[in-house]
């Protein structure tokens, strides 16, 4: 009968613990490279533990197993091998914590979420002060979504954000944590939207930055997801440097690229529509705009007409308030689940980008005039480098039209422009009436774990 050492037992951890960060932490330029990489270093590990049948006693039969079980768990898809190991691992010994977050993981890989949602809670009554299962309890907790009871899905959705803040409060310092709390916040702000999603959405921020500042940063999806609230906060300049960082830490996260190709197209676009030259069209249209003076009156309260100009310089305590009048020139982005972005032009032929919350596409339309109640702007100024481009492939398929686009891609870096951003669209006027109510739209925006 084999019995196991110290040496033995921390030599085992230490070969399974370089296993997992070689599944978890280490990118291949693809995904057959990394699961051809994992299986033969599973098959080398899976060498050297003995058989659990030959262990003296329970605690180092459980040991053995969980082990073997952690070991085939590492393979990029489920093993039942894996499972029948973690279960018979709790079976000689149910107080083995590791062996119920082991199994919770292996079941998750299955897709059985519920199961392995009482993995990880059986492995929290062992350990309550187990931040790594307080932090697996709140990921599932976020997936047990698929009741089409909404009090329900709310339920989960708050308990899975206590679970995360939690695990952040038992260590500061733990970048895993800061990064589940930041996911779990945008997942409460979708499902359960406050009245002021803006703060939420910057707590989620934080946490981003906090989860990067505390070893986090080498980790794909986090950067990932950190550039796709950029890019929803219309931080373009940020949201390109995440999605890059995203797919230089994983060449084979074609998403990254195809973001950082949007983000170019659509800025040159926008600063094309902005370099708008003066025609009589664009003199009518702009004849009928409200002049800077005018007095209008927005939820009972009374604003005097400003220009883009006079709005960049004015003060917040400004009596009376401003608002801004503006004609939409062009719509830059068509999308329901991202803010909308305009480009629009006030009555002295000012040119900025208006981006607008929680609105529809039929909302605010191409010709329609809005009046902005107390203007918020954000000034940009950048410079990005030209190194993103469609794969030969794509290239090979694409219009000249597109081939156009993927010239500009590479001969314009700098963007400068004024944005305007409307967080609370209920404030606006549209061709003088309010949105109605049918036009707005709930907070939409999806992080996501590519492993």
């Amino acid at each position: 009968f084999f019995a196991m050492d110290l040496q033995t037992d921390i030599e085992l951890k230490c070969r399974i613990q370089a296993l997992q960060r070689l599944r978890d932490k280490t990118h291949f330029a693809s995904k057959v490279e990394k699961t051809a990489k994992l299986q033969s270093t599973i098959e080398e590990v899976q060498a050297l533990i003995p058989d659990p049948m030959s262990a003296k006693t329970g605690a180092d039969r459980a040991k053995l197993y969980l082990y073997r079980g952690q070991v085939l768990d590492c393979s990029p898809t489920y093993s039942k091998e894996a499972e029948d190991n973690l279960s018979k691992a709790l079976k000689n010994d149910p107080t083995l914590s590791e062996a119920w977050m082991a199994l919770g993981h292996c079941l998750w890989k299955k897709e059985s979420m519920d199961e392995a949602l009482n993995c990880f809670k059986s492995a929290l009554e062992l350990v309550p002060k187990d931040k790594e299962a307080l932090r697996e309890v709140a990921r599932v907790m976020r997936l047990v979504n698929k009741t089409s009871d909404r009090e329900q899905k709310n339920r989960n959705v708050k308990e899975a954000l206590e679970k995360a803040k939690q695990a952040v409060s038992l260590d500061l310092k733990d970048g895993a944590s800061w990064y589940v709390l930041a996911n779990c916040l945008f997942s409460h702000l979708m499902q359960c939207p406050t009245g002021d999603p803006w703060s939420e959405i910057n707590r989620a921020h934080k946490a981003y930055l906090q989860a990067e500042a505390h070893g986090e940063d080498a980790n794909p999806d986090l950067q990932f997801n950190k550039a796709t609230v950029c890019k929803y906060k219309a931080n373009y300049e940020a949201a390109y440097i995440g999605f890059s960082q995203a797919y230089a830490l994983d060449p084979s996260l074609q998403e990254a690229k195809q973001e950082m190709l949007t983000i170019r197209l659509q800025l040159n676009f926008m600063a094309e529509k902005l370099a708008v030259k003066s025609t009589r069209a664009l003199e009518r249209q702009l004849q009928s705009l409200k002049t800077a003076g005018t007095g209008v009156t927005v939820d009972a309260l009374q604003y005097v007409v400003a220009t883009v100009v006079d709005a960049l310089t004015a003060t917040k305590s400004r009596k009376p308030p401003i608002c801004l009048s503006l004609r939409i020139l062009n719509m830059i982005s068509r999308s329901n689940d991202a803010p909308l972005v305009y480009v629009a032009c006030d009555r002295d032929k000012t040119c900025l980008v208006l981006t607008v919350y929680n609105i529809s596409t039929i909302a605010v339309k191409e010709g329609d005039e809005v009046i902005i109640p107390n203007p918020g702007f954000e000034h940009h100024d950048f410079l990005l480098q030209s190194n993103c481009t469609k794969p030969a492939d794509e290239m090979q398929s694409t219009s000249s039209a597109a081939s156009a686009e993927e010239k500009l891609v590479s001969s314009l870096d700098r963007y400068v422009y004024h944005n305007l951003m409307v967080h609370n669209p209920q404030s606006i006027l549209t061709n003088g009436r309010k949105i109605p109510a049918e036009r707005f739209l709930a907070p939409q925006l999806t992080v996501t774990a590519f492993s």
